[in-house]
């Protein structure tokens, strides 16, 4: 099984991936640390690599080039990135959602390096201003919406929940979705038997009548 896991900064989606990760045995693969990489060797932050983003689609390139490597390779896997469901398609595609100021308090309270804001109120500013300059950046160079819930299976707002409910529910709903998409593809396939064995039927009778060549 794979699955990709989309979601604004301070949504939980690390904490998810890393726990849907250890339920189902897979292998994580993060674009935040990958992207956190690669401005740490720049010496800025993550928000001035976005904007670098912006204008330069080589930086952007890098990444996508990698997660769409990984995804035509691996069988178990989960891959934690804003873009992940798009360059991944064949996958249980999360998105979790929440309000910035939640969001900005459990970023804060990480103190993540690479990122520039020394406050709460800066966090909320920095959330606000990253959301927004991934979400321009993605729909100029990929025509997608990251936060358009139709690209999603799973849609989930942690904003009223610690992560622990909110990995637990979603792990259910990864579970139902897994089942629901296998069920469609036997369906699939016993509908393309039966058209396969109607056109073969089809075939001899013409033989028999003559008509056929």
């Amino acid at each position: 099984m794979i699955i990709t896991i989309s979601g604004m900064p301070g949504s939980g989606k690390t904490s998810v991936a890393l726990f849907l990760a250890k339920k189902f045995r897979l292998k994580y693969y993060s674009v935040g640390t990958i992207m956190r990489s690669m401005a740490r060797e720049k010496g800025i932050s993550v928000t001035e690599m976005n904007k670098r983003g912006e204008k330069d689609k080589k930086i952007d390139r890098q990444i996508d080039d990698y997660q769409i490597r990984l995804g035509k390779r691996v069988k178990n896997a989960i891959f934690d990135g804003r873009l992940s469901f798009h360059f991944v398609p064949k996958s249980v595609r999360i998105l979790l959602q929440c309000d910035p100021e939640t969001g900005a308090k459990r970023i804060f309270s990480q103190k993540r390096k690479n990122e520039n804001y020394s406050t709460y109120r800066e966090a909320i500013a920095y959330i606000k201003k990253r959301s927004a300059s991934e979400r321009l950046r993605f729909k100029r160079y990929y025509k997608v919406d990251i936060n358009s819930r139709k690209n999603f299976d799973i849609v989930y707002d942690t904003s009223h929940n610690d992560q622990w409910r909110s990995a637990n529910e979603i792990l259910r709903m990864v579970e139902t979705v897994r089942k629901n998409k296998a069920k469609n593809a036997e369906r699939r396939m016993a509908s393309g038997n039966s058209r396969i064995m109607n056109r073969t039927g089809i075939r001899r009778i013409s033989a028999r009548s003559g008509r056929a060549k």
